[in-house]
């Protein structure tokens, strides 16, 4: 049996195939072009069992059976079982070693098996102990089959001889040293109900011989190349059985041997399966899913690039197991083929920031509301981004100084990562996204300062009053405007809020490049567009991120009523970023006139985030950004976390 078309995945099929010893051997050959933009879901789970469950209920949400139990930490007999979990009808689950660790698969078992159902467990009592017996009696349980022979080679033998197989079926035959090229056969195994058998040491075991014997297979299909099923076992199979057809799948990698068999089973699939390469839990029960159609599961590198993952033919839909750790939110991204709308690594404009605003919009229109909260100084609209359902409400705000627009990128980021995750049902990271943002809005405004962040990057020319501008007090004039943080009155955002302004020192007191707090309290029209905005809205937490330290201020005289709560709070956030903690902020020189200041007057668990390592005053580099992102990825989800727990005052 041969086939010559590749129309699957990754770096285009075409199948050639020659024959040698009666052995026809399937290689790989690149390219086709892409044709149309597939489906693309992600079933996913916190865990390996919580995966597992997820995708036992697409398999099937009704009564079933028969249940299928496997080990969740080997593979060995866990991919034979999907065989016998498919000719079964049955759900199949990944189980701890104990019953007490095994919560998802007996949550699964009481909601779906029927009372006289069957129960398998594929593994001796040290993979899935004596325990499950009693407990799986105690829930009602009455008829429970053990699968499990002396080593992992004898419980194969012993799941194949549970399947219903006629003679002149085909034969699997693999290695059980390692899980990737039986993961990728394993699909078209169980939807044709082939065993799948184990080689081992370069020979046959007796009881795996026996078996082969039995069944006089017409097909071997040997998955791997001979450094898993060496050439060996492969003429003992021809001796046993020299009228059989032998097809074996040896790629390059595992990932060329999983694209040959998905070429060869399904050159024309519609549908495919994607898991990582790197570990099997994922795969092992997605199998069961894949086989209903016959649809390949293949194997990738989670740090494929994206554009090696955009090629595609025939393929309508495309299912991915497993979580952002397993296959990450750009692998998969790039699968949908929507690229992210923000460009952090270039100098971030308002005008840009406008432009991707409106993008992210027309994308995610269900999950993102764009306002305006006022205007600036020069009349640039001031915007706020409402991402999120939730009547929660967290404010975040970047870019109050305007050398660190950075911050402003950042949130843009975070929008267009968020809203992704979102819009597909994502996790990012560990979060469950779309649970948060339906129980907290972001409220953010990337870019309090926009005639700042102008006179930084474009300098004198760029503003509507550069004669004006040119006369305030340059504290490093050598460095042009780039290193400017006040607005464009020459007045410091971050003090002319109301709360300490009166004790604030200075150490300008003339409009000034940066410091200066202005003749009183409030006189900024951005300052009194984000106070409005905090008094109009019950918010649980308000977050400003700077650039300058890596460092996280917390706390002030204005929080001994809720220090309980904002210190543990503060410690998770600095396991989560890995920033320092700073001290408590009380003395007049440090204190007064932040938003920071006036917020947690209101009682506002307040946070100010340094992200970046101090650079002197001038922005930091957006070539940085990468390293940045990484620390600071998660702090939106974690604040609107940490909002759900807050107890209402």
């Amino acid at each position: 049996m041969k086939r010559n078309s590749i129309k699957v995945f990754i770096t285009v099929l075409a199948v050639t195939s020659f024959m040698l010893f009666n052995t026809c051997t399937i290689a790989a050959n690149p390219s086709i072009n892409l044709t149309q933009t597939p489906e693309v879901t992600r079933i996913w789970g916190a865990d390996r069992y919580e995966t597992a469950k997820a995708i036992a209920e697409k398999y099937s949400n009704d009564t079933v059976e028969n249940i299928v139990l496997v080990p969740g930490n080997s593979y060995a007999n866990a991919i034979p079982a999907a065989v016998l979990a498919y000719q079964k009808k049955a759900a199949f689950l990944l189980v701890g070693p104990s019953a007490n660790q095994t919560k998802e698969a007996f949550d699964f078992i009481a909601k779906h098996l029927n009372t006289v159902g069957m129960v398998y467990l594929v593994g001796d009592s040290d993979q899935i102990g004596k325990d499950f017996e009693s407990k799986l009696a105690d829930i009602g349980c009455a008829n429970i089959t053990r699968i499990s022979g002396e080593n992992k080679i004898e419980t194969d033998h012993l799941i194949a001889k549970e399947l219903s197989v006629k003679i002149g079926t085909p034969i699997v035959i693999t290695t059980s040293e390692n899980f990737p090229d039986a993961l990728s056969i394993s699909s078209f195994a169980a939807a044709n109900g082939w065993p799948i058998l184990f080689s081992e040491n370069n020979q046959l075991p007796d009881s795996i011989r026996e078996y082969i014997c039995s069944i006089k297979p017409s097909q071997f299909y040997i998955a791997g190349g001979t450094g898993a099923v060496s050439a060996e076992v492969e003429a003992e199979l021809k001796l046993i059985q020299p009228e059989a057809e032998f097809i074996r799948f040896a790629g390059k990698d595992r990932y060329d041997t999983s694209r040959q068999i998905a070429n060869y089973f399904a050159p024309d699939a519609s549908n495919i399966y994607i898991a990582s390469g790197l570990q099997f839990p994922d795969a092992i029960t997605g199998g069961m899913l894949a086989a209903q159609t016959k649809a390949p599961i293949l194997l990738i590198n989670p740090s494929a690039q994206v554009q090696e993952l955009s090629n595609f033919q025939t393929v309508s839909n495309i299912t991915c197991f497993g979580g952002t750790q397993a296959l990450s939110a750009e692998l998969v991204r790039g699968l949908r083929q929507k690229s992210s709308v923000v460009n952090p690594y270039v100098e971030y404009s308002y005008e840009q920031m406008r432009k991707d605003v409106a993008k992210i919009q027309e994308l995610y229109p269900e999950v993102v509301q764009l306002e305006t909260i006022g205007q600036s100084v020069e009349n640039r609209e001031l915007l706020l981004l409402k991402l999120g359902k939730g009547e929660k409400k967290v404010f975040l705000n970047g870019s109050m100084h305007a050398r660190e627009y950075m911050t402003t990128s950042f949130l843009m980021k975070m929008i267009d990562e968020y809203a992704y995750a979102y819009t597909y049902d994502e996790a990012f990271d560990n979060y469950n996204v779309k649970t948060l943002l339906d129980n907290v809005t972001l409220y953010i405004v990337p870019m309090v300062n926009p005639d700042g962040v102008n006179l930084v990057q474009n300098g004198l020319s760029a503003v509507n009053n550069p004669q004006k501008v040119k006369q305030m007090r340059q504290f490093y004039p050598q460095l042009g405007f780039a290193s400017w943080k006040a607005n464009i009155n020459g007045v410091d955002l971050n003090r002319n809020f109301p709360v300490g302004w009166d004790v604030k020192s200075s150490d300008t007191k003339v409009p000034s490049s940066q410091n200066y707090k202005g003749t009183q309290p409030m006189t900024e029209p951005e300052v009194m567009a984000v106070m409005d905005l905090v008094k109009n809205n019950s918010f649980k937490i308000v977050v400003s991120y700077h650039t300058q330290g890596e460092y996280i201020f917390w706390s002030d005289k204005n929080c001994g009523s809720f220090k309980h709560l904002l210190e543990p709070m503060t410690n998770r956030l600095v396991s989560l970023t890995g920033y320092e903690k700073g001290g408590e902020i009380h003395t007049s020189g440090n204190w007064g006139a932040g938003i920071a200041d006036w917020t947690r007057s209101l009682k506002i668990p307040t946070f100010t985030l340094e992200l970046c390592p101090y650079r002197s005053e001038i922005p930091y580099p957006d070539s940085g950004f990468d390293d940045v992102w990484e620390r600071v990825k998660d702090t939106g989800l974690f604040f609107a976390q940490e909002a759900i727990a807050l107890p209402e005052q």
